[in-house]
């Protein structure tokens, strides 16, 4: 009996892969003192159904019929399914880790008399591996009876016959050019399952060492076989140019993808900036903007930013154009023009005679770019004193002015007792002068002349 059930199951199994069928059906396994107990089918998702089943599937029912044809009404028998010895098959955990696979006690088959049919469905949830190979494998019902305390292994065979395919059919970028730098660029992939079965558990992402992925991994738990997936990431460009490739990581398999990355180029920027004064006003700041580039630039906005105690010079006669006075247009700059730009400022009378930091921000457009790019040129505005305001700024007390005040009252001071010592010796020689005696020296009369 054991050979003769042997050459059934070897022949269902053939049967079953030349009709491309899901799942085979062992015969009986019939033992003394024990119940006359078969498998009559075994289906995945449904009892009658035909659905077929792939690797990578998880929770995936399977319906397991047995019959007793031998004995019935009375016999008290256990069941559990054993899933071979494989290894691509593992029980999903329904009832926890404590309960990892259905077990079916004390069943009673239906008798003759009530029932024609002497069958019981049994069901397990299984998970099947990713790396599980097309074909058919064998599992068991294990059984026990209150007749004996023996137990039965009764094989089946299932088929793991449906295979998902698993191509990337199509990608694009939005915008279809890319510039360094440039932010929230999408990109679209587009999957299909070509095969006879789905794929659970479907996961994508995307990685590149030129593109930061603003998008989490995408996780799909069925694709369906005949069906695509559409996924889209948001990516943001680094500060680099060139050639660059893109891993796009899909279930088990991977593919790279080539995008050119286009240079924005830059400006070259100078300035010259008037005397800037507390008090001051239109004082002229010129700006020379070359594009230093081979690409080029659309839409320049150029914005001074200065700190509050240097604003732009509005017109008392046209108020409102102060809303726009830091806002200079050009329609585009080709590679090597040069553009001048100039801003009138006022400096406040509060102004501090210091250097204040300010910038020159730039934003343009490249050919079919969707976001403006932008450079930053920074200066200094350095405000200096006005001449009443160095004048000033020499007296100041400081320590160092302290003592070279000092000094020069000290000279002051002894000059002027130099001076007077001075003046009392001439004062003193004058006295003596007039002190001293009429001399003796003889001199001649005018009778002694004659």
């Amino acid at each position: 009996m054991k050979q003769k059930g042997t050459i059934i199951t070897l022949a269902l199994t053939a049967l079953l892969i030349l009709a491309g069928s899901l799942v085979s059906v062992s015969g009986a396994a019939p033992a003394s003192g024990f119940a006359d107990v078969k498998v009559v089918s075994a289906t995945w998702y449904a009892p009658d159904s035909s659905v077929q089943v792939s690797p990578n599937s998880s929770y995936v029912p399977l319906f397991v019929t047995i019959d007793d044809t031998y004995l019935g009404g009375t016999n008290y028998q256990n069941f559990s399914i054993d899933l071979g010895s494989s290894g691509f098959f593992s029980y999903s955990y329904v009832n926890g880790p404590n309960e990892p696979y259905a077990d079916y006690q004390n069943l009673t088959f239906p008798t003759s008399a009530n029932s024609t049919s002497h069958t019981i469905t049994l069901e397990q949830l299984i998970n099947i591996s990713s790396a599980t190979p097309r074909g058919v494998y064998e599992l068991y019902v294990n059984v026990t009876t209150n007749l004996t305390s023996g137990n039965l292994h009764i094989p089946f065979q299932v088929g793991v016959l449906a295979t998902p395919q698993i191509s990337l059919v199509n990608y694009f970028t939005n915008p279809p050019v890319i510039y360094q730098d440039e932010k929230y660029i999408t990109l679209n992939a587009v999957f299909a399952n070509t095969g006879e079965g789905p794929y659970e558990n479907f996961n994508v992402s995307v990685s590149s060492q030129d593109f930061t992925t603003l998008t989490a991994p995408y996780h799909i738990p069925y694709f369906a076989p005949g069906s695509t997936q559409n996924i889209t990431f948001l990516l943001d460009a680094h500060n680099v140019t060139g050639n660059s490739i893109i891993t796009i990581n899909y279930g088990k398999y991977s593919a790279e993808i080539g995008l050119y990355i286009h240079g924005h180029d830059s400006l070259g920027i100078s300035s010259t900036l008037g005397t800037l004064q507390p008090g001051a006003t239109k004082v002229v700041e010129e700006f020379n903007i070359t594009n230093v580039g081979n690409v080029t630039m659309y839409d320049l906005e150029i914005h001074l930013l200065s700190p509050s105690v240097i604003s732009i010079h509005v017109s008392s006669s046209d108020p409102l154009s102060a809303l726009t006075a830091d806002n200079v247009t050009i329609g585009e700059l080709l590679p090597g023009q040069q553009a001048t730009v100039t801003f009138l400022v006022d400096v406040s009378s509060s102004a501090n005679i210091q250097s204040y930091p300010a910038q020159l921000v730039i934003q343009w457009y490249a050919n079919n770019s969707q976001q403006q790019f932008l450079q930053v040129y920074n200066f200094a505005e350095k405000v200096t004193p006005t001449p009443v305001q160095q004048i000033q700024n020499s007296f100041k007390f400081t320590p160092l002015n302290i003592v070279i005040l000092a000094v020069i009252v000290a000279l002051v001071i002894a000059l002027i007792v130099v001076a007077s010592r001075g003046r009392s010796a001439n004062r003193e020689t004058g006295k003596s002068e007039k002190k001293q005696p009429p001399s003796l020296e003889h001199r001649e009369l005018p009778e002694e002349k004659k």
